[in-house]
């Protein structure tokens, strides 16, 4: 996809719209949104990155205990416009961290995992010429990132 069919977007105001299920969880807590005091604005397309990142969540989400919260931010890396959603589960076996992005391949058969939702949003992120990852995190837990070409006022977005 040819950044002349991208659009210029704030990630904050994406990664914090007010989906009925998003706030539903940010009122009980277990979401902590951390965004940045001004916009992100990134290169992308609102379903994909939208998509990816509720993927994230919910993988987060199912992977920690339930008095356990899960962070999402979104901030700027560089070149780089990024969403990390961090969680405090038991992290990906490492064995299967380069499988993750494999179609159908799933940790959570016994929950009806299908193996597409990583796969799928690595692929759609990377048609807007980004990047999803997933790694663990030092002190236990994983991080899930999508990141994104950032757009500078100097840009023209059509």
């Amino acid at each position: 996809m040819g950044r002349s069919s991208l659009e210029a977007w704030n990630l904050c105001g994406i990664v914090s719209a007010p989906a009925p299920a998003g706030v539903f969880l940010l009122a009980v807590g277990v979401l902590n949104l951390l965004l940045a005091a001004t916009p992100v604005m990134a290169w992308g397309a609102t379903g994909p990155v939208e998509l990816a990142v509720s993927n994230m969540v919910r993988n987060a989400i199912e992977a920690s205990n339930p008095e356990e919260t899960v962070r999402v931010a979104v901030l700027v890396d560089g070149e780089w416009a990024e969403v990390r959603v961090e969680d405090r589960g038991p992290g990906v076996a490492k064995e299967d961290l380069d499988r993750v992005f494999e179609p159908f391949f799933t940790t959570k058969n016994d929950r009806g995992g299908t193996g597409l939702g990583l796969a799928i949003s690595r692929d759609m992120i990377a048609n807007l010429g980004g990047e999803v990852s997933l790694e663990n995190l030092e002190h236990g837990g994983a991080r899930a990132s999508v990141r994104l070409q950032r757009w500078k006022e100097s840009e023209v977005s059509s």
